[in-house]
């Protein structure tokens, strides 16, 4: 028993341990979909479907700031839930995306036959720089990505979000200071979920951080009945 426990134990690193910290959340992402094949459903884009997700899709996709782009890169696309439900809207759209997880990368190129997408693990940080060398798309789009990051990742990531969009960034968050909202109960986790970890981060200041006005740093709710972990606020910020 003694035994078993103790294995459990270092099962987790340290939560200062970044890099580790890091590999044990991207490994989840990319695994799970190969042990879970039905995994990737609950990620697919619906249209008409009632499913929070869905619904929370194309409330995204009716902001006003699409309206007046022509193209939208998303970090974190998934299968491509956010962008089809954009694409539905603006049928000429420019669209791409980027994420963690191959296999819904394959599902999002044949449910967007034409758009671009590449994998990326936003936790490498001292690579991320290199591929922005000017912005992916008149607006750029992350949706329920940063509360699997690190705090001291975000603060080097979200600087990198604003140079992917030419015009606008938006982001879809859940605010807060770094608590842990599920994660390993050594961790203080609100929810034991083992490697499934949620961080709070204060977006706002932040953005703040980076040079982003209080006006254009303010976020919207959203609606309580599309709110979920990692989704409760939106921040449109103009770059």
């Amino acid at each position: 028993m003694l035994s078993r426990m103790l294995a459990r134990f270092r099962r987790y690193p340290d939560q200062a341990d970044v890099a580790a910290v890091s590999a044990m959340t991207a490994a989840q992402w990319r695994g799970i979909a190969k042990r879970t094949p039905t995994y990737l459903e609950g990620y697919r884009d619906r249209p008409g479907s009632q499913d929070r997700a869905q619904r929370r899709a194309e409330w995204i996709a009716a902001l006003p700031v699409f309206a007046e782009a022509r193209s939208v890169f998303e970090i974190g696309c998934g299968c491509g839930r956010n962008l089809a439900a954009i694409r539905r809207r603006y049928h000429e759209m420019t669209a791409g995306g980027c994420d963690v997880s191959v296999e819904a990368l394959s599902t999002a190129h044949v449910a967007l036959p034409g758009c671009m997408f590449f994998f990326l693990d936003l936790a490498t940080f001292p690579v991320w720089p290199m591929l922005v060398h000017a912005p992916l798309a008149d607006v750029a789009l992350s949706v329920g990505v940063l509360v699997h990051l690190h705090p001291s990742v975000v603060e080097h990531v979200v600087p990198q979000l604003l140079a992917c969009a030419s015009r606008a960034l938006v982001l879809v968050e859940e605010e807060g200071h770094g608590e842990v909202a599920k994660g390993p109960r050594q961790w203080g986790a609100e929810k034991v979920t083992g490697e499934y970890i949620l961080w709070r981060h204060p977006i706002t200041d932040i953005l703040l951080r980076c040079g982003v006005t209080d006006e254009r740093a303010l976020p919207l709710s959203l609606p309580e009945d599309l709110q979920a972990p990692g989704a409760t606020k939106v921040w449109v910020v103009r770059t």
